[in-house]
Order: C-alpha cells, then structure tokens, then sequence
C-alpha cells in the first residue's frame, strides 16, 4: 500500500482518532449490551443527565457531533426508552427515564473499562505527560475551531 509520502506520525494522526473510536466502541459494547446502547449514546445521556430539559441544540454545543448525528442519536434514545421530550412543536425538552439513568449510572464502569485496556500498562509519568499533552492539543484544536468560523 502507497503511503503518499506521510511520516509514522503523520499516519498515526490520521488514523488514530478512528482506532480509538473502534477501541471505545468494543469496550462500551461488553459493558452495554444488555441494555441494547452503544457508547456514543452515553456522551448525550451524560449531557442530559447534567441539563434535565435540555434541547438537541444545546446539547450540540456540549458535545462535538453534527445536527443530524445528535438528532439520530436522540431519535434512537427516544425509541429505546432511555429518553421522554417533554416538549411540545420543534423544540425539545430531554429528560432521563429510569432506564436512562440506569445507563448513566455505569459510566463509572465505562471508565474503569477504559484506563485498563487503554492504558493499563502506562505509568504515573506517561499519564501525566499524555494528560498535558492532550490539554494543549484539545486547547490548540479549539482555537484553529474557533478562527475557521
């Protein structure tokens, strides 16, 4: 396979953020499955959770998905009954139901989940280091964000 002049580096940047994807997908997929969720829907019920009514824009806001994923995302908690919209024309009002809360309850789990397989075999200094270096990455994505618009 051609690899069109990219460095090891500049491959891994490419393609990481879909390996970490897949990576969370397996491990919220063990600890969900019986509720029948993945964990993408974790991010929008955690946001409900913290904002009891809040509307599909608002939650856009908070978390970095597209009009039309949030409005899928929603749709597919809705038919699930892990979300009741209160709300009444185009707007919306989101609350957990039981079960909802049930979900949430186990992102305790979800995260335990994820520092041992992810990072079980990293040390307190790699931690650290991973932890500033993603500080200054997420500051620096934020601000190319903030001057494309």
């Amino acid at each position: 396979m051609e690899d069109y002049g990219f460095t090891q580096m500049e491959a891994d940047t490419l393609y990481f953020p879909k390996k970490m994807t897949q990576v969370l997908t397996v491990i919220g997929d063990r600890l969900f499955k019986d509720l029948g969720i993945k964990s993408y829907h974790l991010a929008v019920l955690r946001v409900i959770y913290s904002n009891d009514g809040i509307d599909q824009k608002s939650i856009r806001n908070i978390i970095p998905f597209d009009k039309s994923r949030i409005s899928v995302v929603v749709r597919e908690l809705l038919d699930g009954g892990f979300v009741t919209d209160s709300a009444s024309g185009r707007s919306s009002s989101l609350h957990l139901t039981d079960k909802g809360i049930e979900a949430v309850s186990r992102t305790p789990e979800f995260k335990k989940l994820v520092n041992q397989d992810i990072f079980g075999d990293f040390t307190e200094e790699e931690m650290q280091f991973l932890n500033d270096s993603f500080v200054r990455l997420n500051k620096r994505l934020n601000d190319i964000l903030e001057k494309s618009q």
